[in-house]
């Protein structure tokens, strides 16, 4: 399970002045594994007489495996599951916009779940989508809808 990871954004050389401008996303499930990045980055560009300016990265989220509505969500799935299988949770290096959205909030006291269809070739060119389970995951999400309104 990758815990902290930073994916590049823009590379930009600027031949007149001879910089390097790079702007990368930093993300994690650890808030003290994040804010230790700006450190790391700052030491390599000091080996290389550059400098950084740290822009706000995503805020952590540490999935919850065993909170109600992940519960929920399992429960609502195995009716689209084939027969003989049961939903899966596993933790993954996803659910970037589930910090993002509890962390706008001061309180911060609800649940978030990230859940999606089967992506194959994620972050490439040949990035798809299994119609499948795309189709499985909108009829579950309307079962969780009809659970936690109960």
């Amino acid at each position: 399970l990758v815990e902290t990871s930073q994916s590049l954004g823009i590379a930009c050389l600027d031949t007149f002045s001879s910089s390097l401008t790079v702007e990368i996303l930093a993300r994690s499930s650890n808030s003290h594994a994040i804010k230790c990045l700006p450190r790391v980055l700052e030491s390599y560009a000091s080996l290389y007489g550059g400098s950084i300016h740290q822009l706000e990265d995503s805020p952590a989220w540490p999935a919850k495996p065993t909170s109600i509505l992940c519960e929920k969500m399992v429960e609502a799935m195995r009716p689209h599951m084939p027969t003989g299988t049961e939903p899966r949770v596993i933790a993954m290096h996803a659910g970037l916009e589930c910090g993002v959205i509890m962390n706008a909030f001061e309180s911060n006291d609800f649940e978030a779940i990230s859940v999606g269809a089967l992506v194959l070739d994620e972050h490439t060119p040949s990035e798809r989508m299994e119609l499948s389970s795309g189709t499985k995951l909108v009829q579950s999400l309307l079962t969780l809808v009809s659970l936690i309104s109960q």
